[in-house]
């Protein structure tokens, strides 16, 4: 699982994952080429899909893993480039939680449409904030003195 951080004031967060990907034939006959990974992210939550390209992308170990990164802004800031490598969650419709990942091998840099492209890697994906950041802010209720203990049965 991916363990993604995003903060909600004052810090950029880089994001680095080793996956692999060459276990793959596309994959492998990509790297001959040149090319860059396009990376889906399905909120589990909302099911928002949201599309970014990696800002760096380090083959030099393959035959074990490939190296990934890409820059979160602050959700304060609320900036992104997600053929240029910065993605921001922690949104309405990108909330912190778990999230459906599928990589796509990709020949373009700027290319945001998975339709057309083979999939080389499924998983899934934690965004979540830091200690002291509270990822949801909710109000606590101690009881709930309106309706006790009630069993609907329908039909």
């Amino acid at each position: 699982m991916i363990q993604q951080l995003q903060y909600e004031s004052t810090t950029v967060a880089t994001n680095n994952i080793r996956i692999n990907l060459f276990d793959d034939s596309v994959a492998k006959i990509l790297m001959e080429v040149g090319w860059k990974p396009l990376i889906v992210m399905t909120s589990m939550q909302t099911n928002y899909e949201y599309t970014f390209i990696p800002m760096t992308m380090d083959n030099d170990n393959s035959e074990r893993y490939t190296h990934l990164s890409w820059l979160n802004f602050p959700v304060s800031v609320g900036f992104e480039d997600r053929d240029g490598g910065i993605a921001l969650f922690g949104t309405k419709d990108r909330p912190y939680g778990l999230y459906q990942t599928n990589i796509y091998a990709n020949t373009s840099s700027s290319n945001l449409d998975p339709s057309t492209l083979a999939r080389i890697w499924t998983g899934l994906c934690n965004v979540y904030a830091p200690a002291g950041q509270p990822a949801i802010e909710y109000t606590e209720y101690e009881t709930n003195d309106s309706d006790t203990n009630t069993i609907y049965i329908t039909n």
